[in-house]
């Protein structure tokens, strides 16, 4: 790593720390013999015999762990709290005493998604009537509890996941088609747990303000509009597959399905409540960086959601706009920017940001912010989670003096794009950043600043 940039990575680092479960959901779960009370709402406990917490997805682990600790803690004994039970990514939690640990495959959904997720839906059902059941919901979950629903395949899903990953579809275009070909999502496992009493606390990885599109919302049943599942599957996947869902649309089946899922839930409690989102990752960056002299933070106000080459063109404008105001500055979004692979090459959606985003300052677009501000300009971007897309990396940063020293090496940050081998990059000039499984996902954040840490060329 360029060591003139260690301090600002670590800053990313410590901003992910203040969003782990162990800090963020005690601040905001407050927990009485009579009640559970998270933000807006009161989960009542009379007639409860006890309360048993699952999770799902990257930050299920030490969700389900946190929730426990809270409960255990602050409840008579009277109230049975059983070892907890989390579906997750390898790497990513062990099981020991206070939870089960079953790792699932991630992005792409493999026969290990289908075993976690009937053993997930096993235990949801396994919950006595007289218990309240706590769902950890994080992100990932979509690919690691993956059960198709009647006419489709599992390869069906497979082969769907890997397409719309591929094809540049947005998260809410993504997991639409997930919904409509799951047993699990879209309401499948609060149809099959035997709690009358359901809680679901979000951590948010979505743009899309309706939770139910985080990891495709096993726990949010909602009706889904035939026509726009027609047109996503039409613009986004093969012919095959895209036949496939179009065919059972009108279909017998698709219709008892949505008959048998809608009776299975009625009468069922249901809360659900969010406990991190866009808002919560943009307030931990501001006060983090605030904390260490940036004079103007500047943030996209909704998280983004689009295609990267119009999320570069955004970016762009925007940081213009900043960079007149003057002064020590950062320019911060979130949200996805899905890229279209068309490369065989090593990357994630933040290393290309990264890498698209130096080029069009550095390379492309020199006018684009006064020249005396370049060097001192960096971009990073990372996944929240420690993730970017398929690799082993979180995401990336970049200088102007980095780009100066792949050139140097010989290596061509166009051609790293066209082949969709960012990450590749960004390792042979030394600014890939990893940092293994951080607990939370938060979505992915990307920061364009104006460093103290990089001091201008002298001469």
């Amino acid at each position: 790593m360029n060591g003139s940039m260690a301090p600002l990575v670590e800053l990313m680092r410590s901003m992910l720390a203040d969003l782990h479960p162990d800090r963020l959901l005690p601040a905001q779960i407050e927990v009485d013999e009579d009640a559970l009370r998270v933000g807006d709402v009161r989960v009542p406990l009379d007639g409860c015999a006890g309360i048993t917490v699952v999770g799902l997805g990257k930050a299920a682990v030490a969700q389900v762990r946190a929730v426990r600790r809270l409960l255990t803690e602050n409840l008579p004994d009277r109230l049975v709290i059983p070892r907890g039970f989390a579906v997750t990514r390898p790497d990513h939690g062990v099981s020991d005493d206070e939870v089960e640990v079953l790792t699932a495959s991630h992005p792409y959904p493999d026969d290990s998604s289908a075993a976690a997720a009937e053993a997930l839906l096993q235990r949801a059902a396994d919950v006595p009537r007289d218990h309240l059941l706590v769902l950890c919901l994080s992100g990932g979950g979509s690919a690691l509890a993956c059960i198709p629903r009647p006419p489709f395949s599992l390869a069906d899903k497979v082969q769907a996941n890997v397409e719309l990953l591929r094809s540049g579809a947005s998260i809410t275009e993504t997991n639409m088609i997930r919904r409509e070909m799951s047993a699990v999502k879209n309401g499948g496992l609060l149809a099959r747990a035997g709690a009358d009493r359901v809680l679901t606390l979000v951590t948010s990885d979505v743009p899309d303000s309706d939770l139910a599109f985080v990891s495709s919302g096993p726990t949010l049943h909602r009706a889904l509009d035939p026509e726009q599942i027609r047109n996503i599957a039409r613009k986004r996947l093969s012919p095959k597959i895209a036949g496939r869902i179009e065919r059972q649309l009108a279909g017998t089946e698709r219709r008892r399905w949505n008959s048998d899922l809608s009776q299975s839930i009625a009468g069922k409690q249901c809360w659900v409540e969010c406990v991190g989102n866009y808002e919560t990752l943009l307030r931990t960056a501001h006060d983090k960086l605030q904390a260490v002299g940036f004079d103007e933070i500047v943030a996209f106000d909704e998280p983004c959601n689009e295609p990267i080459e119009r999320g570069i063109d955004d970016h762009l404008s925007t940081l213009a706009q900043v960079c007149a105001e003057g002064g020590q500055f950062a320019l911060l979004s979130g949200g996805e920017l899905p890229v279209r692979v068309v490369g065989a090459g090593n990357g994630g959606r933040n290393t290309e940001f990264v890498a698209r985003m130096a080029k069009a300052l550095f390379v492309d677009r020199l006018g684009a912010i006064p020249a005396e501000l370049r060097n001192r300009i960096r971009v990073l971007a990372v996944g929240t989670d420690g993730s970017d897309g398929p690799t082993d990396a979180a995401g990336g940063h970049l200088s102007a003096a980095d780009v100066r020293r792949g050139e140097e090496l010989g290596l061509s940050l166009e051609e790293a794009i066209h082949s969709n081998d960012t990450l590749t990059y960004l390792d042979r000039v030394g600014c890939a950043i990893r940092t293994g499984a951080t607990d939370t996902n938060l979505m992915d954040l990307r920061m364009i600043v104006l460093c103290p840490f990089i001091q201008p060329p002298q001469g």
